[in-house]
């Protein structure tokens, strides 16, 4: 490779970097805007918690507001709902066995 192939490859990830920040940044304003203080602050939990749900909780919110379904903040109850739906339909059956010696 050479030196220009390089330089090229570099700048398509740096571009690809920024893209990605801009699209967060989108979301986070969007959350602000539609999330009161306080159910924001969970959704931040969650989004250290679990990277999916949270990608999934705010496809939905922003699918809901494309389509002019919210009317005010969704408050923190609203969102426990939420995340308690998204949980239990993605939720796998999952069994624990305990085996004794």
């Amino acid at each position: 490779m050479d030196m220009e192939e390089l330089r090229r490859r570099r700048m398509q990830q740096i571009s690809e970097m920024r893209q990605q920040q801009q699209q967060e940044e989108q979301k986070r304003n969007a959350m602000l805007q539609t999330l009161e203080p306080d159910a924001y602050e969970r959704l931040m939990n969650v989004r250290i918690a679990n990277e999916d749900l949270y990608n999934q909780v705010v496809s939905t919110i922003v699918y809901l507001m494309r389509q002019g379904n919210l009317k005010g903040k969704i408050s923190n109850e609203q969102l426990k709902k939420v995340l308690g739906q998204l949980s239990a339909s993605g939720a796998k059956d999952s069994k624990i066995e305990f085996k004794r010696k």
